[in-house]
């Protein structure tokens, strides 16, 4: 019975405060959100470029195409240019 009636608070306490937002009265910034951590599946995509990287610079240097590191990582090249964001020039 009390787990209900906390689940019912909870659900009533949102509901006013998105009435709240609605009418202006409360500002919720998406920019300002805590970062999630990483899931699982990043972190070991992460890992497989790192290390097809690092084997592909010591062998071929240090001009080896993102498409070729996410080849032998098992990755796609977007997971690659996600993970890993090239410098911009400005």
């Amino acid at each position: 019975m009390a787990a209900a009636a906390f689940v019912r608070s909870d659900a009533a306490q949102l509901s006013q405060l998105v009435e709240m937002v609605d009418r202006g009265e409360l500002h919720v910034d998406i920019a300002e959100r805590v970062p999630l951590a990483p899931r699982k599946a990043a972190l070991r995509n992460r890992e497989r470029v790192l290390s097809a990287a690092l084997e592909l610079v010591r062998r071929d240097g240090e001009s080896v195409p993102m498409a070729q590191i996410a080849d032998l990582a098992g990755v796609g090249v977007g997971t690659v240019y996600r993970t890993f964001q090239p410098a911009r020039l400005c």
